[in-house]
């Protein structure tokens, strides 16, 4: 069973402790993000890790993975264009 997170925020110079959503998941109000687990690789170690999500629980990428993204949509668009010029045909080669 997976550990379940603990978080506290201040108010009135107290720690109040932070109540997980129905997913375990605990809201960072003065960031506006959801932090929970997430299990993957980071610097080439497969673990539990400690991560943001946006509001809308799409996980905040790492630079590194960011990075990627970027480069497989240009991967990804690429690709298209050449379909379409070999639609046309034209080789994308010899262009």
């Amino acid at each position: 069973m997976p550990q379940l997170l603990q978080g506290w925020t201040l108010q009135n110079r107290q720690y109040v402790p932070l109540q997980p959503n129905d997913r375990g998941w605990l809201w960072c109000e003065s960031l506006e993000l959801w932090l929970s687990t997430w299990h993957g690789p980071i610097l080439q170690e497969q673990a539990d890790w400690l991560r943001f999500y946006f509001p809308n629980e799409q996980l905040v990428l790492l630079p590194r993975e960011r990075e990627y993204e970027r480069a497989k949509k240009a991967h990804e668009e690429v690709e298209k264009l050449r379909a379409k010029l070999r639609e046309l045909g034209v080789d994308p080669d010899a262009v």
